[in-house]
């Protein structure tokens, strides 16, 4: 679904043939695992989950939801384990390209088999916790219907793309942005409707910015997560 030169779906599992499965499939899903992985085109790169899962979208009826399998073990490669904040930032990169479901892959092949190794990874653990937590919170504002304003991301950094998701709720306007590279860079959002001196609340960060001209900024650190909850005045 997002890695081309991956050889596993048999003589009929050519990617030009999904779409027909698509049409014919009620919940689409699909797994990509890019810190484990041993493709030299793949692995470090978590860009490729939002590849897939906005391909999944593509090949979706309209009616239909999207999920995705997101790594949360070192599964079998003994030289790199996922860290909690990447972990994160797959998740956040598949719901803001319209995954609506997160499956974790838990199992731990090499250098031992354990069957749920998040459960005796104290640090993994207690990572993937807190982001299901931050998640939950938000799953009324991801699942909103309302009218979401039009909002951009501009990044100073011409390699680092910045993908973002507004949602209305409420009183409040959401914005979830995260770092499609591993590279650091000032990001400019521009917002339909947004008043000079508005308040924005950076989520889970203690900190808030001050919106001018219609735009706000904040600064990214590689594959770095941030949202954000403007209050209406």
């Amino acid at each position: 679904v997002a890695n081309d030169e991956w050889r596993g779906r048999g003589e009929w599992g050519k990617p030009e043939d999904y779409p027909q499965y698509g049409v014919a499939a009620d919940i689409l899903s699909y797994d990509i695992y890019p810190v484990a992985s041993r493709y030299q085109n793949v692995h470090g790169r978590l860009e490729y989950v939002a590849k897939g899962v906005r391909r999944l979208r593509t090949w979706a009826r309209e009616d239909a939801v999207v999920w995705n399998v997101v790594e949360a073990s070192r599964i079998s490669n003994t030289d790199a384990k996922v860290t909690g904040p990447q972990i994160r930032a797959q998740v956040w990169m598949s719901i803001i390209n319209g995954s609506r479901g997160i499956v974790y892959f838990v199992h731990q092949f090499e250098p031992r088999f354990i069957e749920a190794s998040l459960f005796e990874d104290e640090e993994l653990s207690a990572a993937v916790a807190e982001i299901n937590a931050e998640v939950t919170s938000l799953a009324a504002v991801i699942s909103s219907s309302e009218g979401p304003p039009d909002v951009t991301a501009v990044s100073s950094h011409p390699e680092m793309p910045v993908d973002v998701l507004a949602r209305r709720s409420g009183d409040a306007t959401y914005v979830f942005a995260v770092a499609m590279r591993d590279m650091h860079a000032d990001v400019t959002f521009a917002l339909d409707g947004l008043a000079a001196g508005a308040r924005v609340d950076v989520l889970g960060e203690e900190r808030t910015l001050t919106a001018a001209g219609g735009r706000f900024e904040d600064a990214f650190g590689g594959y770095g997560v941030h949202l954000y909850r403007i209050e209406d005045r």
